[in-house]
């Protein structure tokens, strides 16, 4: 394992607008940077998301180039990113239903009760169906951060636990963002036990 930092970029597609994953680590002592082929910047394993303000990307070399924190490659456009967490739900008031919850939240949480007494506390089913755990709100009228945890059951009679936080990735040097798409693959170090989490 390393304690060099690894910066994480978004390749953009010009012609799909779709994005790859581009690693960009710290160098090591001889000056070189170590990067496996899936991630590098002329990879072509790109994967769709839901763009928020997609017009603001560049849509060919120039246009990206034109941007302080990118650079061009011969298929897309390479851009710095920084990724924020934000509370699905600021309160109990702004959950309308369970189905709200199972649309808008896609992390899922461990049971509370697996944590050490104490770390989660119960405010009891603000919302019918919902039982919702937090570390800092005491009440259904306390505010919700991006810690609380809900737990329901789905439509399939599935109980979920969801975590109350949406990962956003913002594309630096314009006002472009998607959301943080999950994945289950290791980039890196692919195996066939992958294809079944």
């Amino acid at each position: 394992w390393s304690s060099a930092g690894c910066q994480v970029r978004a390749k953009i597609s010009f012609e799909t607008q779709q994005v790859a994953r581009v690693d960009y680590p710290d160098a090591d002592s001889a000056g070189q940077r170590h990067v496996k082929n899936l991630v590098r910047d002329d990879t072509i394993n790109y994967f769709r998301v839901a763009w928020m303000d997609q017009e603001s990307l560049p849509s060919d070399a120039s246009g990206c180039d034109a941007l302080t924190s990118c650079y061009s490659v011969a298929d897309g456009c390479v851009c710095d990113t920084t990724t924020t967490e934000s509370a699905g739900f600021d309160s109990v008031g702004a959950i309308g239903s369970k189905e709200d919850i199972l649309e808008i939240l896609r992390i899922g949480a461990v049971d509370p009760a697996s944590f050490d007494t104490g770390v989660y506390t119960s405010i009891g089913e603000c919302v019918p169906g919902v039982q919702i755990y937090s570390k800092t709100a005491l009440n259904c009228g306390h505010p919700l951060d991006t810690n609380a945890i809900f737990q329901l059951t789905d439509a399939n009679g599935i109980m979920r636990f969801s975590k109350n936080s949406i990962s956003t990735v913002h594309v630096s040097s314009t006002s472009a963002s998607f959301r943080n798409p999950v994945h289950f693959i290791d980039f890196v170090d692919r195996n066939l036990r992958d294809m079944f989490q």
